[in-house]
């Protein structure tokens, strides 16, 4: 499965990816930039990834033509308190700064809130993480409740969802093509699982009327 908008791709996690993004993972420069720290094992990743390959879980690899560079996420009501928790690691050191990378947060949270239809969505941010604060208030993210060492960061109904317009408007504009909003899913039935394929069909078959000339979904 994959997410193409703003000349950017996303291509859901597989088996053959976590040993990739446990080296990310691992590495201080990705690892202090989370709540938990602890080195992760192969043992470890493997369950991981069993707990995460369903429907409730979209895990993406951020791709830079056919190079992965990091991850961005999806959990559907993985909160206490139902909301959809959202993150973005990269893992490449050289991508740390790309223009790039608020535009594959662009596009997963369109993912979510177009196709998925999630509109309560939250996140986890390190109070030093200056660039990440930046890029979920950008997505109509805000500060909910402060911790020792994190924010909790979650949307606030339609004032959150009118700033994510707000900064889809000004990528289009900044592209100067409309058509680069246009959001594609392609999935493949030899490596979706029925499920999967099912349940973004019945999602796609309620898009909100606003959204549904801009989304596109291909099975093949």
């Amino acid at each position: 499965m994959t997410v193409s908008q703003f000349d950017v791709l996303l291509r859901r996690v597989a088996l053959s990816d976590i040993e990739l993004i446990r080296s990310w993972r691992n590495s201080d420069r990705v690892r202090l930039n989370f709540i938990h720290r602890k080195h992760i094992s192969v043992d470890q990743q493997k369950a991981w990834f069993n707990n995460i390959d369903n429907i409730s879980n979209y895990y993406f690899l951020m791709m830079d033509q056919s190079r992965p560079i990091g991850v961005v996420d999806l959990r559907l009501g993985s909160m206490e308190n139902g909301f959809t928790e959202t993150g973005v690691f990269v893992g490449e050191p050289e991508y740390e700064n790309s223009p790039k990378i608020p535009l594959f947060c662009l596009c997963i949270a369109n993912f979510g809130l177009r196709l998925l239809q999630e509109t309560q969505i939250a996140s986890k941010v390190l109070k030093h993480n200056e660039r990440a604060i930046k890029i979920n208030k950008m997505l109509g993210l805000f500060p909910f409740k402060e911790f020792d060492d994190y924010y909790l960061f979650q949307t606030f109904g339609e004032q959150s969802v009118e700033c994510l317009l707000r900064f889809h408007e000004t990528v289009l504009g900044y592209f100067q093509n409309p058509d680069f909003g246009n959001m594609i899913i392609s999935m493949d039935n030899r490596s979706d699982s029925p499920e999967l394929i099912e349940f973004i069909q019945k999602r796609y078959n309620t898009v909100p009327a606003e959204f549904t000339e801009s989304i596109k979904l291909e099975i093949t």
